[in-house]
This record gives C-alpha cells, sequence and structure tokens, in this order.
C-alpha cells in the first residue's frame, strides 16, 4: 500500500526528488521511482553506519542504482556527530510525505507505519530537519564507495 502511494507521490515531480530514510535497499528505491521522468533530478540520503549496512538495512549496491540512473546519493556513517532518523519523501522542494516508514520492502509493505503528506513552507522544523539530513550526510562517488566496500568486506 505504501509502496503505491510513494511510487503515486513521486511520479508528480516535475523538477526534483529528495528521498530521506536512514534504512533504504535499492529494489525499493527503484520501485518507488519507477514512474518518474528521467528529466527529474533525484537525491537519495540513507545511513551507511556498518551495523546498517551490516544487517542489510541499508545496501551499498544502492550507489549502483543511483549511478546506473543518474541520481545523488548522500550517507551517514558512523563518526558522524549526528544520526539520520528522518523519512521524509520530497517532491520539488515544496510538499514532503513523512512519516514512519523506511524506503525498505518492510517499511513499503510488511511494517504498521505511515505517511502524510505535508507542506514543507507550514512546517519549518520539516524543512530545517530535511536541510540538517543534507549538512549531515556526504555525497557518493566510486572513491567513497570504494572506501566503504573495502571497510564492510573487512567484517566476517
Amino acid at each position: 500500500m505504501r509502496l503505491e502511494q510513494l511510487k503515486d507521490w513521486f511520479s508528480q515531480a516535475q523538477s526534483e526528488i529528495l528521498a530521506i530514510s536512514p534504512y533504504m535497499t535499492p529494489s525499493t528505491l527503484s520501485d518507488c521511482l519507477s514512474e518518474v521522468s528521467s528529466e527529474v533530478d533525484v537525491t537519495a540520503i540513507c545511513s551507511w553506519r556498518t551495523r546498517d549496512l551490516l544487517f542489510g538495512s541499508s545496501k551499498l549496491e544502492t550507489y549502483e542504482l543511483c549511478q546506473d540512473n543518474g541520481w545523488s546519493l548522500r550517507v551517514d556513517y558512523d563518526g558522524m556527530p549526528r544520526t539520520i532518523h528522518l523519512k521524509a519523501y520530497v517532491v520539488d522542494g515544496q510538499m514532503a510525505m513523512i512519516g514512519s516508514a523506511n524506503m525498505t520492502w518492510r517499511g513499503m509493505g510488511d511494517n504498521i507505519e505511515s505517511l502524510i503528506p505535508a507542506s514543507i513552507d507550514s512546517h519549518p522544523s520539516l524543512a530545517e530537519s530535511i536541510e540538517d539530513s543534507i549538512a549531515g550526510s556526504i555525497p557518493v562517488d566510486n572513491e567513497v564507495y570504494r572506501q566503504f566496500r573495502e571497510h564492510v568486506s573487512n567484517f566476517p
């Protein structure tokens, strides 16, 4: 249900999408963005903290999906001063679906979660949290991806 709700939400984007979710899997991100025009700029922000990657809550393959589609990926990781916990799915910088649902199969389908629309202009604390999520994450490029892949490979 939430997957279809978010897919419909994102399909309305004219210029940009910002998907913020600490836990994010590439298959769910791909499904949610499957109806989005290639003209729309997409940025995803998630957690690449060691425990999240080892547990499978987030996946390094999200970078490969983003690369293949021309999307941007930003991550928070171990040692950063704050942890991204916000779940906000922003369309064209004005409206967001916010709630408890992570961008994972369980978050979009199995778990008891909610997403509700909110105007960013009407909620200054939401705008601040979105900006903090951007500022509290780093852009992923090939070198950052290589470093994280190497780091995770050191664990059994």
